[in-house]
C-alpha cells in the first residue's frame, strides 16, 4: 500500500491510501507505482508480489504482507500508525534505494545497453 495525499500542501505520508493488488508476476506495479512512490520518499505496506519483494525488504525499507493473511496487514499497519520514526525511516530508505538503483543515469544506461550490444557498440 502506498499513500498519496489529495492535498499537494499536505506532507503527511499516510493521508490518502491507495492500494494495488496485482498478479504474482505483475512487474508493472513495481516499475511504475513503486518507483514513483519511492522517488517521493513514501513508505510501503505492500502485498508480497515478486516484483515488489525484489525491492521492498520486509522490515528494512517497508512492510510486505500476504494477500491471504489479513492479520499480517492489520498488525503491520498498526505498527506503522503507532511509530512515526519507523514511517519516516522506511520513507527515507525507499528514497535512498531509489536514488541508487533507479537514477536517470542508471535508467539511461540500462536502456542503452541492449541497443549498443545489438549494434555492436561497447
Amino acid at each position: 500500500m502506498s499513500y498519496q495525499s489529495k492535498d499537494s500542501n499536505d506532507s503527511s505520508p499516510y493521508s490518502h491510501p491507495t492500494m494495488s493488488i496485482g498478479q504474482e508476476i505483475d512487474h508493472f506495479h513495481m516499475t511504475n507505482t513503486l518507483a514513483h512512490e519511492m522517488t517521493c520518499g513514501k513508505l510501503f505496506l505492500a502485498v508480497n508480489l515478486k516484483g515488489i519483494a525484489g525491492v521492498i525488504l520486509d522490515g528494512a525499507n517497508g512492510f510486505l504482507f500476504s494477500s491471504t493473511e489479513p492479520t499480517q496487514f492489520t498488525e503491520k499497519i498498526i505498527q506503522l500508525a503507532n511509530n512515526a520514526q519507523l514511517r519516516s525511516e522506511f520513507g527515507q530508505r525507499a528514497l535512498e534505494l531509489n536514488q541508487r538503483k533507479y537514477s536517470f543515469i542508471r535508467c539511461a544506461e540500462m536502456t542503452l545497453f541492449p541497443i549498443k550490444k545489438t549494434i555492436g557498440i561497447s
